[in-house]
């Protein structure tokens, strides 16, 4: 789904109409997964909690678990059917713990916000994200990867070159792990159908480092510092069929 399609909302309401019992939602980071959980709130209230995190920015919903993996399963086992649980995408080792070592069952759903973050390079058992790609980590019976960008080109090809000399930083389509890709819904049918805004984007080249004159630096806030373009505010974290992406 394209950019501003709402992905988030879409799994929400898909896992609320699927009557989950249980949804682990894994982020990139704390922002990431805060912002996510507001957007699920608005769809269901049902029990919550965040492991080795305050599940909301607010702290005034959900509970916060420690990172100890027997924790998790305690507290999954006591609560009724429409439980979520948000992890970062680190610490999705101590959900694969739990599972080995203390009897968590099986998420109904998992849900991989900003799932690109995890497919760098080619995903195997020895890669850092093992646990979330690979059935015999984290244990679920449908994961879901919304996201705008399944390939991301190490560099932006430049006009009239051909698809098969890009070079992929990350390529979820050619790789197994990653289960079934469903084909994009392209932008301009969501428009269309009104389910989207018109929106353009537009890129801009800008420097590494800008020359600038000492007076011009101060007015854009320093210029020894350099521009960073693409990230994200408030990051600071910087193989199966179950997949639907």
């Amino acid at each position: 789904m394209p950019a501003g399609a709402d992905k988030t909302m879409t799994d929400a309401v898909a896992v609320h109409e699927a009557a989950s019992p249980a949804c682990l939602l894994l982020g990139s980071h704390t922002a990431c997964l805060h912002q996510a959980v507001r957007t699920w709130r608005m769809v269901s209230k049902g029990p919550l909690a965040g492991l080795s995190i305050r599940p909301t920015r607010s702290g005034r919903a959900g509970v916060r678990l420690d990172g100890v993996a027997g924790e998790l399963a305690a507290w999954m086992a006591q609560q009724p059917p429409g439980a979520l649980v948000v992890v970062r995408h680190l610490d999705t080792v101590l959900i694969a713990r739990s599972h080995r070592d203390h009897h968590l069952p099986y998420w109904e759903h998992l849900v991989v916000e900003e799932a690109r973050r995890t497919a760098e390079g080619v995903i195997t058992q020895d890669n850092l994200h093992a646990a979330i790609h690979y059935d015999d980590g984290i244990l679920a019976r449908t994961c879901l990867s919304p996201i705008a960008t399944p390939p991301i080109p190490r560099d932006l090809p430049a006009p009239g070159d051909r698809q098969a000399l890009v070079i992929w930083d990350v390529d979820m389509p050619a790789q197994p792990a990653f289960g079934t890709h469903h084909p994009a819904v392209q932008r301009p049918e969501l428009v269309d159908t009104g389910l989207l805004t018109p929106y353009q984007l537009l890129r801009i080249q800008v420097p590494e480092t800008l020359a600038l004159p000492p007076w011009r630096a101060q007015a854009v806030g320093g210029g020894t510092a350099g521009w960073a373009g693409s990230g994200e505010a408030g990051d600071p974290d910087h193989h199966g069929s179950r997949w639907v992406w």
